[in-house]
């Protein structure tokens, strides 16, 4: 059997030198040329081997802080998404799943307060590497200077203990020890005594001045206090805020997420670590150190400061900055100059600056100047208006709802007061014409010259146009929002042609007062018709039927493009006429097919699952009634048969009875006869 090899395995120094001189000369897309140089990778292998490791572009220096905080924040926002998250932090996806993996493993090793020196992710003797694009090359001379170090060490410590030998002899190097010269003292023994004896004589007349209960400021001032102060505060470093573990709180949140029990339990939610969402990156934590000389109270202000609160002619001395940790400053008997003097330290001292600083603001706010009340309220032209409007209980809030709808309710009033001042079609939505037919007007000079009748149906004519030219332009019907060219003269419906009939004929509007007048006009005249016609209300079943006699009697020429009279028109025109027609409803059938097609298109889409599922409880429910029937039918079965059983059992019983009798019968009988023959038997044993 042939062997059979089997691609992979870890990379080679030679073979990543290799890649790189292959992807110089073919490119970044010829992967199968490229494996065909490398006997034991594939093409696939050659491409993640790149884009893993060798590509110059990738960063496999250590992470940092920063790096480490965006990496866990985004897997918090986008889980899984490690194609998506690498670019964002600069690194590879195979480097951000291993990284955040280790961080997990970290944050579970300190959770449960043990240390393991072995990792988890380092393989095992034996173990395959299921990725080894992604980790260096394996150097083969690397191995033989291992092994020469190793070899280097052993022949060290075999010739250890002659090299000891050998320089065990050599005496070592030796330097006579300096004596210790200290500068003459400053100070002698007596002054140090001199100086103990008067601080204990001040000392003890404080006490007793103490004692006997004078505290005046004269006894403060002259017996000041001169002893040294406990002064480990001052120099301790100030403590920073706590800083917040945001990579370890981050991968806690992960891992208490990750080990989560199911829903079905119920109970409180995973307690989480608070999480800051408001961007990709996450939140930096800056840590300040504090301030201890702007947090001082009391301070001496300087004179280059700027206060709010005016000084009233005062000179203010500055404060010299302090040094953490020096002697602090008593001088209550100005032994020492006055520059530079701020104990702070010194309740008396303090309590004195709060004093000054009192009478400094009390100073400087008796220098403002007077008010001057003099101002006047002007209120504007609509205040009125508004405050009416506004006009509403302060401890009540409106809803959003609330409000939206009141301005719907505006907009419809408005849209409804509109639609009023509309011509009586627009107001019901009827069908008007696409089209301006301007031939129906007569020339008003013609022979025989038109009557006053006459000369007001033109008029009437010719605002009919107008208000057809208007409601054209302004108001146009269903889908005519773009005219077309009229084939013959007179015809129009564009806008240019309607502003242009417009501009020559202008378009009035009449208030509704002249409206109401012209609408009382007609109402008197239609009662003036009804009762000299003699017309009664007419219902709407003879309106129609007065209206299908009426439209039957136009007939619409396609040839001419006009209507007439069916009775004008010639046998030729009528089946031109009805072919038209047959087309256009033909054209409707075919437009409104396609619309059904694709409205059942849609409904089978939306619908489909419902159908199916419809089915199959069809399909249930037919199946559970002819289960039904049959038990039915079952039941009636085995009723009848319980019925002839009923009927049969007694007859059964009077049989087995009759057969137990017969047989007892029998068995007396039998019981009998052997009785017979038992005697018969023994008295034959006894004669012979």
């Amino acid at each position: 059997m042939p062997r059979i090899m089997i691609k992979g395995g870890v990379w080679r120094n030679t073979e990543d030198e290799i890649l790189k001189a292959a992807v110089m000369k073919y490119g970044k897309n010829q992967w199968s040329r490229i494996a065909s140089l490398l006997h034991r990778k594939s093409a696939k292998q050659c491409k993640a081997r790149w884009y893993e490791w060798l590509d110059p572009s990738i960063k496999k220096t250590e992470w940092s802080r920063e790096e480490e905080e965006k990496l866990l924040h985004l897997a918090k926002l986008m889980p899984t998404q490690w194609r998506t998250i690498a670019p964002i932090i600069g690194r590879t996806a195979a480097q951000c799943l291993e990284h955040y993996e280790f961080l997990l493993d970290k944050a579970a090793q300190r959770d449960n307060e043990e240390e393991t020196a072995d990792d988890p992710r380092k393989l095992k003797p034996g173990e395959i590497d299921p990725n080894p694009e992604t980790k260096p090359a394996r150097e083969r001379e690397g191995r033989e200077r291992k092994k020469d170090k190793q070899h280097m060490k052993r022949k060290k410590e075999s010739d250890l203990p002659s090299a000891i030998l050998q320089t065990s002899g050599v005496s070592e190097f030796t330097k006579k020890r300096s004596k210790l010269v200290l500068p003459a003292p400053q100070i002698s023994d007596t002054e140090l005594e001199e100086v103990v004896k008067v601080g204990q004589a001040s000392e003890i007349a404080r006490q007793t001045a103490e004692e006997s209960g004078i505290t005046n400021s004269a006894s403060s001032t002259l017996l000041s206090e001169y002893n040294v102060t406990n002064n480990s505060i001052a120099l301790r470093t100030p403590k920073t805020p706590a800083a917040q573990d945001r990579i370890l709180q981050e991968a806690q949140n992960l891992m208490a997420l990750t080990n989560v029990d199911t829903p079905l339990k119920g109970g409180l939610n995973t307690p989480l670590h608070e999480s800051d969402f408001s961007g990709v990156t996450p939140q930096k934590q800056v840590v300040q150190t504090p301030n201890t000389v702007l947090s001082t109270p009391f301070r001496t202000p300087s004179q280059g400061s700027e206060s709010l609160t005016p000084r009233g002619g005062l000179t203010p001395k500055p404060a010299l900055g302090t040094t953490p940790g020096r002697t602090p400053l008593r001088d209550k008997l100005n032994i020492n100059p006055e520059e530079g003097m701020a104990d702070y330290s010194d309740p008396s001292y303090a309590k004195q600056m709060e004093r000054e600083s009192r009478e400094h603001l009390r100073m400087g706010l008796m220098a403002l100047p007077a008010p001057k009340n003099d101002f006047e309220i002007v209120l504007p032209e609509n205040a009125e208006k508004e405050l009416e409007e506004h006009e509403v209980d302060e401890t009540f809030v409106e809803d959003a709802a609330d409000i939206e709808a009141r301005k719907q309710a505006l907009r419809e009033a408005e849209r409804a007061k509109e639609l009023k001042r509309m011509h009586k079609a627009v107001q019901k939505n009827l069908p008007r014409p696409s089209e301006v037919n301007e031939t129906i007007l007569r020339p008003l000079n013609v022979e025989p010259p038109l009557t006053d009748l006459q000369k007001s149906e033109e008029l009437i004519k010719k605002e009919m146009i107008t208000m057809l030219h208007f409601d054209l332009l302004h108001h146009p019907f269903g889908e005519q929002l773009s005219g077309k060219k009229g084939k013959g003269p007179g015809f129009g419906s564009n806008n240019a042609e309607h502003m242009a009939y417009l501009e020559q004929n202008p378009y009035e509007k009449f208030s509704k007062e002249d409206l109401k007048k012209a609408q009382d006009l007609l109402a008197q005249e239609m009662e003036v018709v009804k009762q000299g016609m003699g017309h009664g209300e007419l219902s709407s079943e003879a309106y129609n039927q007065v209206w299908e006699e009426c439209y039957s009697q136009v007939l619409y020429l396609p040839g001419q493009s006009r209507y007439t009279r069916a009775n004008l028109a010639s046998k030729k025109d009528r089946i031109e006429s009805l072919e038209k027609r047959l087309e256009i409803n033909r054209g409707h059938m075919t437009t409104e097919a396609k619309r059904a097609a694709k409205m059942e298109k849609k409904l089978k889409i939306l619908l489909g699952g419902y159908q199916s599922r419809a089915m199959g409880l069809i399909k249930q429910l037919n199946d559970l009634w002819d289960q039904i029937e049959q038990a039915h039918l079952e039941l009636r079965t085995f009723e009848e048969l319980k019925k002839h059983e009923d009927a049969a059992i007694p007859r059964r019983l009077e049989c087995l009875k009759e057969d137990v009798q017969r047989q007892q019968e029998r068995e007396k009988e039998l019981q009998q006869r052997f009785a017979d023959f038992m005697l018969d038997k023994e008295t034959f044993q006894a004669k012979y």
